[in-house]
C-alpha cells in the first residue's frame, strides 16, 4: 500500500512519512515500543527496508543514499530506493 503512494524513486524517510498517514496504528506501536525515539525508528524502518529489498520481498533496490528531512524536520542521510516493477 505504501509504494503505491510512493514515485518510483524515494527515501526510506519519505517511505516514514507516507506510512505514518497510511499505517497510523503501526506508527503508533513503533513510537510507544521505542518511548518516541524518532532516530531508532528511523533506523528500524531502514533495516526492514534492507532486508525486504535483500530478500526480494518488496519490489525496491537501493540506488544510493542522501541526507533527507525526518519526520521530524532533522536532516540525515537515508537510502534512496527505485520501484524494481
Amino acid at each position: 500500500m505504501i509504494l503505491s503512494v510512493l514515485p518510483e524513486e524515494f527515501d526510506s524517510h519519505d517511505f516514514i512519512r507516507v506510512g505514518a498517514l497510511l499505517a497510523t496504528f503501526s506508527f503508533l506501536e513503533l513510537l510507544r515500543e521505542y518511548h518516541g525515539n524518532f532516530t531508532t525508528i528511523d533506523a528500524q524502518i531502514g533495516q526492514f527496508l534492507n532486508r525486504q529489498a535483500e530478500n526480494n520481498n518488496l519490489p525496491i533496490q537501493k540506488v544510493g543514499v542522501q541526507d533527507s528531512e525526518t519526520i521530524v524536520g532533522t536532516i540525515s542521510d537515508c537510502a534512496i530506493w527505485r520501484k524494481t516493477c
